[in-house]
């Protein structure tokens, strides 16, 4: 998680510094936007360093980090790969009817893993922060010392 949050908080920076050409006079709304994703990012990895140890079912964690990953470091290659595909193969007049489609379908992708991933972390949250249940004590034994004695 730690990985995907630098990788994430690169990201961002780079956006703002190249893509949007904000540069320097960054609103405090944009850099709460941009930062936002790789705040959370760490501060899940923060709780799965605190819960390491109670986490019930691991596979629900390993889903949560992998729809993470795959929304912030596949995702966005395979989109820009997609887009790159579209504009060259694509004739010029329907490259921008085909872009809007792609990036609808990859938002709805993208939304769609995001709200996956956090489920299987809310799953993890509440099976590694409940009370453990305690066997119930076994009362049709009534002497104590049948257990011994056999």
């Amino acid at each position: 998680m730690l990985v995907i949050g630098c990788i994430a908080a690169c990201y961002f920076y780079y956006a703002a510094n190249t893509v949007y050409r904000v540069g320097n006079h960054l609103k405090f709304r944009t850099l709460f936007l941009f930062f936002l994703w790789p705040t959370l990012l760490f501060s899940e990895a923060v709780f799965y360093w605190m819960a390491r140890k109670r986490i019930v079912y691991p596979r629900n964690a390993w889903l949560h980090v992998g729809c993470m990953a795959f929304c912030f470091v596949v995702f966005p290659l395979l989109q820009a790969a997609l887009i790159l595909y579209i504009r060259r193969v694509v004739m010029r007049s329907d490259s921008a009817r085909v872009i809007s489609v792609v990036t609808t379908i990859s938002a709805t992708i993208y939304w769609t893993s995001i709200i996956i991933g956090h489920v299987f972390f809310g799953m993890v949250v509440k099976k590694s922060w409940a009370k453990t249940e305690v066997p119930p004590h076994n009362t049709d034994n009534v002497n104590l010392l049948d257990d011994v004695l056999n």
